[in-house]
């Protein structure tokens, strides 16, 4: 499967806030992405749960930021999988034109990657 840098670089900025024009092949925790100078290169689904993060609480800090706490689900099961907590920032700015969060920082209680 393979996904357009551009399309890497616009979530990037989008979601973080950041520019990003280094790209470049990936490898850790045992996953690897190719880069071929146009598209990065990636096996698709092999069974894997996906998880995802549900916001519980927001809170607005003195600085202006949000601090967002809640837990990372399972999406497959719910109910029954074990959920693990999770503390991430996020601040205000403008993404093509409008207002919007950019994540500074996402810490969850257990590494998907072990």
């Amino acid at each position: 499967m393979t996904v357009d840098g551009r399309y890497v670089a616009e979530s990037v900025e989008r979601y973080f806030g950041l520019k990003f024009k280094e790209h470049k092949a990936v490898s850790a925790n045992g996953l690897s992405y190719g880069y071929d100078g146009k598209l990065y290169h990636f096996d698709g689904a092999d069974g894997e749960a996906v998880y995802h993060a549900r916001v519980k609480e927001v809170y607005l800090e003195d600085s202006g930021s949000l601090r967002m706490t809640g837990e990372v689900c399972c999406a497959e099961d719910e109910r029954g999988a074990p959920k693990h907590g999770f503390d991430a920032l996020a601040r205000l700015w403008k993404y093509g034109g409008k207002k919007s969060w950019a994540i500074i920082s996402f810490k969850a209680a257990r590494s998907w990657f072990e």
